[in-house]
C-alpha cells in the first residue's frame, strides 16, 4: 500500500493554520494597548529653549482622565506633579514656570482607549543659553567720609571781655570819686583858709 504526499500535507496544513488563528486570537488583544509614538522632548534629547511643557503623542485617542507626570531634576528631587490634558492622541503636561537648566527624568502614565493604564519614562536635559543667569555686580558701597574733628573757636574768651569791662567800670567809678573828693578837699582848705585869715584878723584888732 502506497501513501500518497498529499494525505500527510492536508492535515498539517490545517493544523497550521488552526495554530496561527488560535495564536493570532490570543496576541489580537495584546497589540490592543495604546503605544507611546513620539514625545516632546525626546528620550535623551538636550534642549536649548525655554520648556514649559511637555507632550506625549500615543498611536491612539487616550481617555482625557488619569494622565499624570512626575518630574525629577538629577539629583532625585521631585520638581513638578501634573495632570495632563488629553486631546486625541495628544497628552500635554504644562508647568507654571519654564525649566531650568540641568538634567530631569519624566515618569508618566495615562490610561488608554481601552480603558488599560499604560505608563513610562523618559529623560532629558534643558541647556537654555538664555537661561544662564549672570552673577549680579556687588554693590558699590559709598566710602565714609573721615570724621572732621570740631573746628577751633577763634573768637576771644567771655571772660577777658569781662576784665575789660570791670576795669573800664571801675575807671569810671574812680573818675566819678576824684571830684567829689577834690570839691571835698577844696572846701576843708577854704574853711582853713578862713580861720586863719579870722584868727589873723583877731590878732592885729588886739595890737
Amino acid at each position: 500500500m502506497r501513501l500518497s504526499l498529499r494525505s500527510f500535507t492536508m492535515p498539517a496544513v490545517l493544523v497550521a493554520a488552526t495554530g496561527a488563528l488560535v495564536v493570532g486570537g490570543v496576541a489580537a488583544p495584546a497589540s490592543a494597548h495604546d503605544v507611546l509614538l513620539d514625545s516632546s522632548p525626546q528620550d535623551g534629547e538636550t534642549v536649548d529653549r525655554a520648556l514649559e511643557a511637555i507632550t506625549l503623542t500615543f498611536n491612539n485617542e487616550v481617555q482625557d482622565l488619569g494622565s499624570q507626570l512626575v518630574l525629577t531634576d538629577g539629583e532625585g528631587t521631585v520638581v513638578a506633579e501634573e495632570e495632563g490634558a488629553a486631546q486625541g492622541t495628544l497628552v500635554a503636561f504644562e508647568f507654571d514656570e519654564p525649566l531650568a537648566n540641568g538634567d530631569y527624568t519624566v515618569a508618566w502614565r495615562v490610561v488608554s482607549s481601552d480603558s488599560h493604564p499604560i505608563e513610562g519614562d523618559l529623560a532629558f536635559t534643558v541647556d537654555d543659553p538664555s537661561a544662564v543667569v549672570e552673577p549680579a555686580e556687588p554693590a558699590e558701597q559709598d566710602t565714609p567720609e573721615p570724621t572732621q574733628p570740631p573746628a577751633a573757636d577763634t573768637e576771644t574768651p567771655d571772660a577777658p571781655a569781662a576784665t575789660s569791662d570791670t576795669v573800664a567800670a571801675e575807671s569810671q567809678e574812680s573818675e566819678g570819686q576824684w571830684p567829689v573828693a577834690g570839691i571835698i578837699i577844696g572846701a576843708a582848705l577854704g574853711a582853713l583858709a578862713g580861720l586863719i585869715f579870722v584868727v589873723v584878723q583877731r590878732r592885729r584888732n588886739r595890737q
